[in-house]
Formats: C-alpha cells, structure tokens, sequence
C-alpha cells in the first residue's frame, strides 16, 4: 500500500527543503537509451550529490511537462516526455527506468508520476499496467478525460494514487468513462473500507465537484467533474493544489525483489 506524507515531507523520503536556484542551476538535458529527458533544477549541485528525484512523465501532447514548467523549482523533477500509450510501452518504461538507475541517474523509484490528457488519459491506464508487468509502479497518476480504459484494477489501484478530471461538455463517451471509473474505483476491494468526501468549488474558473476516496488517511482516489468544461486541459492545471497532491504521493519501499539492469524490449 502507498504511503503519502500529510505534509508534503515524510521521514522516509530524502526531500530538501526549498532551495533557491540561480541559473546555472537550471536543467540539464541527457540521453540514456532511446529517450531524452531532462534533469531536475540543482542537480549537479555538490549539496545534492546523494539526493534522490521524482520522474515526472509527461504522456500524450505534453500537457503536464508545459504545466510542470511553472512549478519545476518548488518541486525539482526528472522530466520525461513519453509519447506512448500501449502495456508494452509502459513495460520499456519500467524497464528503462530500472537502467537509468543502474546507470547513475539518481531517480526515486518511490516518486514516479503520470500525467495525460484525452490520448493521454486513455493511454495512462496501459502504461500503468505494462509498468507493473515490469515491477514498477507510478506512485500517482494526473488523468484528464480519455476515451477509453476505465478499469486500472485493484492491484494497481492499491498502490498508485489517481486524479480523475472530467468536463461536462466533453463528449458523452468520454463523460460515460470517466464516471464508470469513478464506481470501479468505489467497488475495488482497496477501497471498500475507503471514506468518500465530496467537495465543490471554482478554482478552476469552472464549478467543479470532486469526490475523494480516503484510506487509512491517504487520499487514493480523487475524481473531478467540471460544468461548463468541454474537452481542454489547461483549467485542471490552474489549481494550486494539483502538483502540490501529485508530488505528496509516494509508493511505500515494498519491492523486495525489484529487477536489476535488463533488456530493453
């Protein structure tokens, strides 16, 4: 089951403190494998020498890494434009992610997160799956709309946190999916004994209601239509506590016999 701190800093998490940056500090690009991403502000900085980072991925149309920019420096991140959607995309991931490790790149396996919008929402749910066939795990998923896959499962559901946003004037499908995740999300067994909240307002410069499944005193599952909205992701992103929620999130250390370095495939 996923730990997620309360207050933004847990014990178990080898978090900084806020830092000020001056432009040399700025992210660096790198190239491991197949892929390009960039590195988090102040990473070659001697103090953070045995600082671990957050992998942020930034699936279809890159939404959450132009939205990420503006927040970069309170929450320093591996960046990593992955534009993919299938389970075997999302094995490579896995499997890439355990070899950028072996390979030096100081990323937290505890904090690598997931954002995707329409395609990209779709595409969230086997990227999810086909990471864990590799023994990974996103420690939090941002999804906006999608089209398709409704069902991350339970065993996924237990371990990554999930944000489900929605506008009302998006099509029917897409509306339709959206709520039919929101009861898989009631009915798995992770969340039975789960608290649901409900809460509503317009941060977003849209009314909004957002439902959250509470376990154990961890937000697990949050869900947000929007009135008025029809299918564009920029509102979601204008509430403050977006990123705040996604970079809490964190997995707990469970994976006992996590792969080593493998094969890309």
């Amino acid at each position: 089951m996923m730990a997620m701190t309360a207050m933004g800093v847990d014990a178990g998490l080898n978090v900084a403190s806020p830092e000020a940056f001056d432009p040399s500090d700025a992210p660096k690009t790198y190239s491991f494998g197949t892929l390009v991403f960039k590195g988090p502000w102040g990473y070659d900085r001697p103090e953070n020498a045995g600082r671990l980072y957050p992998l942020l991925v930034s699936g279809f149309w890159n939404e959450g890494q132009d939205h990420y920019a503006g927040v970069a420096q309170a929450h320093p991140a591996f960046v990593l434009s992955y534009q993919k959607d299938g389970e075997a995309d999302g094995r490579f991931l896995g499997h890439w992610i355990t070899n950028a490790i072996a390979a030096s790149y100081r990323i937290d396996l505890d904090r690598v997160y997931l954002t995707g919008v329409s395609r990209g929402g779709s595409g969230s749910f086997p990227l999810a799956r086909g990471m864990a066939e590799a023994g990974r795990h996103f420690a939090a998923i941002i999804r906006g709309a999608g089209q398709s896959q409704p069902d991350l499962g339970n065993a996924i559901a237990e371990r990554t946190a999930l944000w489900y946003h929605i506008g009302l004037l998006d099509n029917a499908t897409r509306v339709a999916i959206a709520r039919q995740a929101l009861e898989l999300n009631r009915d798995y067994a992770c969340n039975r004994e789960a608290v649901e909240s409900r809460t509503s307002d317009s941060l977003t410069g849209y009314t909004r209601t957002t439902v959250t499944l509470t376990h154990a005193g961890r937000p697990m599952f949050r869900y947000s239509e929007y009135v008025g909205m029809g299918h564009i992701s920029a509102p979601l992103y204008t509430d403050p506590a977006l990123f705040a929620w996604l970079f809490d999130c964190a997995l707990t250390p469970v994976q006992t016999n996590a792969p080593t370095e493998v094969a890309l495939r």
